[in-house]
């Protein structure tokens, strides 16, 4: 009988209780030869946990090899070698059956080619993911207790100012990075930065932060916001109501009454978003980009300094926003002229007629448009109706959680697949020029100009890929707009 011995440790597993890798393989194999087995494989899953089936690499090609007939017996350590899930392990077990491949559990002698050896897998099954539950609620009985002991979990990384080495449980201040984080509060209370101020003024000094990224908004106020700098250890930062703060054993860097007096200037702060211009003012959005660092520019709304009050499109760099990036704003009346320019040497730009009918249906067509948004609507129904038989589903245990998820997240994803291709009709609807996109495509200098905003959006977003512009030398009224690469979308 063709056997597949599957192993499996994790680190702390391997540390704590000797379940090597190798102890594992060499007692599986003496086993198999005793039994008169044939081993067809050794499938080593090492330092990875038992929790879930997916992402053992291993384990999912044991079960491509049952599945393809190589392997018609499964041997393992112990059952929790091979998963600590019921359900996984039920599921494992009806698989077996169904592909008739036994299983052997050589510390439990569990054999599934009897009535008796089901039961009992079931039952051990069972108790191993009693074994899990208990040991996750050891760990956050471990952390808590660590964290009221005064000493700070650091879980992902150490705050800014700080670092804790392997080994050692207490967090130690760097010099140098808290000599920022005294700098940045010096900034806010007693000079009077705004937040956007402090992170343009730190990237300007080329500081980093502690991933070696720029710094944002965010990240000077998580800094701010962070009462690890007057000694406290945080813990569940990310959960409000089970968040909680005590007195560490690490020494501050801020004393207590510069850091309340930013919590008083933070409290005064509105959080808000801005409000998004409408695509169509912006039309260059989405294929625009800074010539100097390669970032996206996006649209901004502003108004020229006189009586006329006229309101104007420009575009900025992303990063220059942050203060990584010195490249000027580019007006869309200039960029227009410059790209008008720049173009003209695409007179002979063409689309094959496929292209042309997918940007622009010909007039006379509304009623195939007409036609493809009612059975996008219809699809759109349908799939709402299937999200409350899956509600149903749940709630009356037909499915289990991890299903009603799947389920759920499969139908909503389609539903957005459908509205996107709904808005996608409604623009060729919506795209009645009085200039014929065939034509704009043949002689695109010339026809540029004659079409509205919702053309020029059209046009840009189904025909170019990347426009680079920088700004020529000079002030507000004099400088130009410089085009230093347009790439076109392939059309085949």
């Amino acid at each position: 009988m063709k056997t597949g011995i599957y192993v499996r440790v994790s680190t702390e597993e391997q540390a704590r209780e000797g379940f090597s890798i190798r102890a594992q393989i060499e007692k599986l194999s003496d086993y198999a030869k005793v039994m008169d087995w044939e081993i067809f494989d050794i499938y080593k899953d090492e330092g990875i946990s038992g929790k879930n089936i997916k992402d053992r690499p291993e384990v999912n090609r044991l079960l491509r090899d049952i599945e393809q007939g190589n392997v018609q017996n499964v041997l393992v350590f112990k059952i929790d070698r091979l998963t600590r899930s019921t359900k996984n392990l039920i599921e494992l077990v009806e698989f077996f059956n169904e592909k008739k491949c036994a299983f052997n559990s050589l510390i439990e002698s569990i054999d599934t080619s009897s009535a008796t050896g089901r039961m009992f897998i079931k039952i051990i099954g069972i108790f191993a993911e009693f074994e899990r539950e208990n040991l996750i609620e050891r760990v956050k009985v471990g952390l808590e207790r660590k964290v009221k002991e005064g000493y700070s979990l650091c879980c992902h990384t150490a705050s800014y100012g700080y670092v804790r080495k392997k080994g050692e449980r207490l967090q130690h201040i760097l010099p140098d990075e808290a000599k920022i984080v005294r700098h940045v509060f010096d900034l806010y209370i007693n000079q009077g930065y705004s937040i956007t101020k402090i992170s343009h003024h730190l990237n300007a000094m080329e500081v980093k932060t502690k991933l070696n990224k720029i710094w944002d908004t965010k990240a000077i106020r998580n800094m701010l916001e962070n009462s690890n700098y007057i000694g406290k250890v945080r813990h569940m930062v990310l959960d409000k109501e089970k968040y909680v703060e005590y007195e560490g054993l690490h020494e501050a860097i801020i004393d207590e009454e510069t850091f309340f007096k930013a919590q008083e200037r933070l409290k005064l702060l509105k959080k808000g978003c801005r409000t998004k211009h409408p695509k169509s003012d912006g039309y260059y959005t989405g294929v625009l980009y800074c010539s100097k660092c390669g970032s996206k520019m996006s649209p901004r709304r502003s108004y020229k300094p006189d009586k006329t009050k006229t309101e104007y499109i420009s575009y900025r760099c992303i990063k220059s926003v942050k203060g990584a990036c010195d490249a000027k704003n580019v007006t869309q009346i200039k960029l227009d002229f410059e790209f008008n320019k720049y173009i003209e040497q695409f007179a002979d730009f063409t689309c094959t007629e496929e292209v042309i009918k997918e940007v622009a249906p010909k007039k006379g067509n509304e009623d195939i448009i007409n036609e493809k948004l009612n059975r996008i609507d219809e699809e759109i129904e349908q799939y709402k109706k299937h999200s409350y038989e899956i509600i149903e589903l749940f709630t009356s245990m037909k499915i289990s959680f991890e299903e009603y998820q799947a389920m759920t997240k499969g139908n909503k994803e389609k539903v957005l697949d459908l509205e996107i291709e709904r808005q996608e009709v409604m623009a060729t609807l919506k795209n009645d020029t009085t200039v014929d996109i065939t034509e704009l495509a043949l002689n695109l200098h010339s026809n540029w100009n004659k079409l509205d905003n919702d053309g020029k959006l059209e046009f840009l977003h189904r025909f170019v890929k990347k426009i680079s512009v920088e700004r020529t030398e000079g002030n507000h009224f004099t400088s130009g707009v410089k085009i230093t690469e347009l790439v076109f979308n392939k059309m085949e």
